[in-house]
């Protein structure tokens, strides 16, 4: 009865320590960012999205538990040179009537040195493609934390504007995403 009884304790303490929740963090729009920049005829050409919400569960202490999903409002791009806007919401390159949103999500995080990795999927225009983000988190109080980084993407992968660079008015394959995100609990 003993062995039994140390067995169900140990047992119940190893699977409350797994059952722990991950962190919740509650993105404050007003004080984040996500951004880009892409080369346009040699020129860099850069914009954001004014609107974006998610949800993220982090703990630099539970990785394996930790979870992201963070939803980008493609209609609220906008971009460093003025008549590109309306043309980057339409079908050839963002297509925001028929794919409004714009998400990542990853569920695989990993530590880097001080700053971390999440490995996850980016879905823009329908077409899911693997995504990795750098990232560095802090918590600057008990509360509040924040989480800066970047990936680079191809937009030939999600058939953004024409594949030939010619034909898609200069604009370069790669493009930069940037992303200051600031949360509290």
């Amino acid at each position: 009865m003993k062995k039994l009884l140390t067995i169900f304790t140990a047992f119940y303490f190893t699977t409350s320590a797994f059952a722990a929740d991950v962190t919740a963090w509650k993105i404050v729009p007003a004080q984040s960012k996500v951004s880009f920049k892409v080369k346009q005829d040699g020129a860099d050409l850069v914009g954001y999205f004014k609107k974006f919400d998610g949800k993220i569960n982090f703990d630099k202490n539970q990785l394996a538990k930790s979870k992201v999903a963070i939803d980008i409002d493609v209609s609220s791009v906008v971009v460093s040179l003025a008549e590109a806007n309306g043309a980057v919401q339409s079908p050839e390159w963002l297509s925001a009537k028929a794919f409004p949103k714009a998400t990542f999500t990853a569920e695989k995080f990993s530590a880097q040195g001080k700053n971390f990795r999440a490995d996850g999927n980016l879905i823009i225009k329908g077409k899911t493609v693997p995504a990795t983000l750098e990232f560095a988190f802090e918590e600057s109080a008990p509360n509040k934390a924040r989480a800066t980084g970047k990936t680079t993407i191809k937009r030939n992968d999600f058939a953004v504007g024409n594949s030939d660079v010619k034909k898609a008015n200069g604009v370069e394959n790669s493009i930069e995403v940037s992303f200051v995100v600031n949360a509290e609990k």
